[in-house]
């Protein structure tokens, strides 16, 4: 009797070994099933850049923008509370004082970067200054003046009489003697007028400027001297809402996990770049009566998707005021790190079925698992509430992930190369689109501790970790920052069945550009004493020219070939493991073996 594969399905541990499948891989670390027939060694992590610091990478970020007609791209990164231009080439501190721990988000708006972490106000980023949300722009110009010394402004609004200060506060500028352009935000539609503040020379209170008598002025031009100022500013009475999470829809922000208010989403009307606590808030789980707070933040065809400890929702953005929808779902999301954008996705398999992953937000949910949120908004909502559902895609790895997830434990997540990655500390789950097939990535050695944020810039996946400043780029070289690492699958128990056999042969495929030995375990009916181990010379394959015309013979390297591991075992069934510390292209195997009757015993 044989046993063969030839197409590897993935991961799967959610059930005893003798009933997973035999083209199932019970357990794997540091491999990928990028090709649909077998299992691949993946590649390394690479240090990209290290700022030299114990406080942990914050957030990273790929900023394209139009300056003058020209794009610009600048990579970011927030390190010990500074945000970072230029990471990867020479770094340049584009502003300093946030928390050193919070991580960050980022959204993009006007050519304009937001940046965010609950715990301090929202910044802006135009790719010169970076000045807090609601505040004024300021910028020096030529024109000489009266303003000398170091200057900062604020704003405040005026809705029904009542003047409303949010405790954010402008870019530095040093004019030296000249005047200062500012850029002044508008307000919600029923301002009524909007009042600039400005510091003395090298002071920092704030005292009364100008008075805009109108919600559509953007600019105004500063040249008044320290002595015309006496008024000042009131105290902050509507403080500027901290969102963890941003996104942009509609062309308006949507920011969501205010501490203050952790149940509200967030909303600025079109083209406006400030948040209030008064005008295009949502209390989103008072819609289910669930109550919960919001945790988190992500979009799905054209719907802002917001998540709650206890429920999924839908939130339109195409009308004046958000409209809410509640899922189906019935489950929550665990952390706010892993809601993730994927595509949809349509496969063929070796034997020509077509398999569908429908796409959607994916998360990890309060139950564990990772589950994909999908809704068909192109009818009116009204009529596809069975489509607002969830689904979960992590069964086959449950037992794995249950294990990984703790209350202490760095979570962080990505999509990048059709694969959805949930890294959990130092352990990688990842899902590919192309086969929902799940491996495992294992990120530690003697010296990498735990991922905190994770992200694609440009074309590559990048990891920030935690307990040092440092950034590296995955799928890069063979090693994980310059130490060696295995690679290593487990088979499911194969040949199940009260039935003695005895195992003859196992024969291994490979791409035959594995040229490493490998190290091959094998197990019969899962008991230390029956193991007997193999190590395969895998430094290529020959012809003999006695019986082969060396014109006629050819071979590439996407030619398969084969190893024959000898067993000569008795055994009711039989399993493998593979490891291998270089190039691994593992393609399937033929187990060989041979019913007995207790005679021949």
């Amino acid at each position: 009797m044989e046993l063969s594969c030839l197409e590897i399905k993935g991961v799967r541990n959610e059930r005893e070994k003798k009933f997973v499948p035999h083209n199932y891989l019970y357990d794997a670390t540091n491999v990928n099933f990028d090709s649909l027939t077998g299992v691949d060694r993946i590649k390394g992590v690479k240090e990209y850049s290290n700022f030299s610091s114990v406080n942990p990478i914050c957030g990273m970020f790929q900023f394209i923008y139009e300056n003058n007609s020209t794009t610009v791209t600048e990579n970011i990164a927030v390190v010990n509370g500074n945000i970072i231009k230029n990471i990867f080439d020479t770094p340049v501190i584009v502003y300093t004082g946030l928390s050193t721990t919070a991580k960050c988000d980022f959204t993009v708006l006007n050519d304009r970067l937001f940046i965010t972490n609950g715990v301090n106000f929202p910044l802006l980023y135009d790719g010169t200054y970076v000045w807090e949300m609601g505040a004024p722009r300021a910028e020096p110009l030529l024109t000489a003046g009266n303003l000398n010394g170091n200057y900062r402004y604020a704003m405040t609004i005026v809705i029904g009489g009542v003047e409303s200060r949010f405790g954010t506060i402008s870019n530095t500028v040093l004019p030296g003697n000249k005047e200062v352009k500012l850029e002044v935000p508008l307000g919600p539609t029923d301002v009524t007028s909007r009042k600039i503040y400005r510091t003395n020379a090298n002071g920092s209170q704030l005292f009364l400027l100008t008075t805009i008598a109108d919600n559509t002025t953007m600019f105004y031009t500063d040249n008044i001297a320290d002595a015309g100022l006496t008024t000042p500013i009131p105290d902050v009475n509507d403080a500027m809402p901290k969102p963890k999470k941003l996104q942009t829809n509609n062309s308006r922000l949507v920011g969501a996990m205010n501490d203050a208010q952790p149940n509200f989403l967030y909303t600025t009307e079109t083209q406006k770049e400030f948040f209030t606590n008064l005008r295009g808030t949502v209390n989103v789980t008072g819609v289910a009566n669930d109550n919960t707070k919001i945790t988190g933040l992500s979009q799905d065809y054209n719907q802002i998707i917001v998540a709650s400890q206890k429920q999924i929702y839908a939130v339109d953005l195409s009308g004046t005021a958000p409209s809410v929808v509640q899922s189906r779902s019935n489950v929550g999301c665990l952390d706010p790190d892993t809601m993730i954008r994927v595509p949809d996705n349509q496969y063929t398999d070796l034997d020509g079925n077509m398999h569908h992953f429908p796409g959607g937000v994916m998360f990890l949910s309060t139950l564990n698992d990772v589950r994909v949120f999908n809704g068909n908004f192109a009818l009116p909502i009204q009529t596809t509430l069975d489509n607002l559902r969830t689904e979960n895609w992590s069964t086959f790895i449950r037992d794995k992930l249950n294990t990984a997830i703790s209350d202490e434990i760095q979570i962080s997540s990505a999509f990048h190369d059709y694969k959805y990655h949930l890294c959990l500390g130092n352990q990688m789950f990842v899902f590919d689109i192309r086969g929902n097939k799940w491996s495992q990535y294992t990120l530690r050695t003697t010296a990498v501790n735990n991922v905190n944020v994770m992200n694609v810039l440009g074309k590559h996946l990048y990891i920030g970790m935690f307990a040092s400043s440092v950034i590296g780029r995955m799928y890069t070289g063979n090693d994980i920052y310059e130490q060696p690492f295995t690679s290593s699958f487990e088979s499911a128990d194969l040949m199940v069945s009260e039935d003695i056999k005895f195992f003859t042969q196992l024969h291994l495929y490979f791409s035959n550009v594995t040229t490493e030995p490998i190290d091959v375990e094998v197990t019969i009916e899962s008991k230390d004493s029956s193991k007997e181990s193999f190590k395969l010379n895998m430094d290529g394959g020959y012809y003999d020219s006695r019986y082969y015309d060396p014109t006629f013979f050819d071979a590439s390297e996407d030619d398969i070939d084969y190893r024959v591991v000898h067993i000569g075992r008795y055994g009711r069934w039989l399993s493998f493991d593979i490891s291998a510390t270089d190039i691994l292209k593992f393609r399937g195997y033929r187990l060989v073996a041979t019913t007995i009757s207790g005679k021949e015993m």
